[in-house]
């Protein structure tokens, strides 16, 4: 008899220890912000497409994802502060041709824009025109961005 408590009572803080890891492994970064909304996307004042966006910002970097329904993600945009940002697919590099200011600061500009109530930048960087328009509405942060012939209008919810 007491072989059999010790057993049931070491398989009882086996799944009690299982239980404890497991829940520990999926708690979320509390350096973390996330956010999801839609996003108009013109070219040269004709509407090309709407598109969801998922942004995530983390203490280093920021990840920014534009998907379309039923096709899933269309562009993956990886910033870290001060490092040229990664776009996947790679061909979106060559399309967007972002100057080297604007590809090394994504990162500061979506903080910026996401956690000051506004944010207003008009300016020529190196050649290209650049203007980025950030305005809270209560729950909603409306987001103009233009960047050469494209526009990008939208509203984003903090999840």
């Amino acid at each position: 008899m007491p072989k059999s408590c010790n057993s049931i009572l070491s398989k009882t803080y086996s799944v009690f220890f299982i239980c404890l890891v497991s829940s520990c492994a999926i708690l979320e970064d509390i350096n973390s912000s996330q956010f999801n909304g839609k996003v108009l996307v013109s070219q040269n004042n004709v509407e090309l497409s709407t598109f969801n966006i998922n942004v995530n910002i983390l203490k280093n970097e920021t990840i920014i994802q534009i998907k379309k329904p039923l096709y899933g993600n269309v562009l993956k945009i990886k910033a870290i502060q001060g490092q040229k940002a990664i776009m996947s697919p790679l061909k979106y590099n060559k399309i967007l041709n972002l100057s080297d200011y604007l590809n090394e600061n994504i990162e500061h500009f979506v903080k910026k824009c996401f956690y000051n109530n506004m944010l207003e930048i008009d300016q020529q960087i190196d050649s290209h025109n650049f203007k980025i328009n950030c305005k809270k509405d209560g729950d909603k942060l409306n987001i103009f961005i233009k960047y050469e012939e494209y526009d990008l209008k939208g509203f984003i919810l903090k999840v």
